[in-house]
């Protein structure tokens, strides 16, 4: 549940570079988890963008999980 402008600027990014955008989609009103996030990590992971707060229903993120997992697969948030 990024805030719109972020989703727009990761999709035209990839766009330009040829690259896939995949959105994991969670709870809205729980946000997302670590387990929703780790069947879509892998080896081709290179970035992940990570809103701390879901700008709709203010959900606090565990960021220090989400990045742990990112960073596992060898990937940036």
């Amino acid at each position: 549940d990024n805030f719109p402008t972020d989703r727009y600027l990761l999709e035209g990014v990839a766009g330009e570079c040829g690259l896939t955008v995949r959105w994991v989609e969670a709870d809205p009103d729980g946000g997302v988890t670590a387990d929703d996030r780790a069947p879509a990590r892998g080896p081709d992971t290179a970035f992940v963008l990570l809103s701390h707060v879901a700008f709709r229903s203010g959900h606090v993120a565990d960021g220090a999980a989400l990045t742990a997992l990112v960073h596992d697969a060898g990937a940036l948030v």
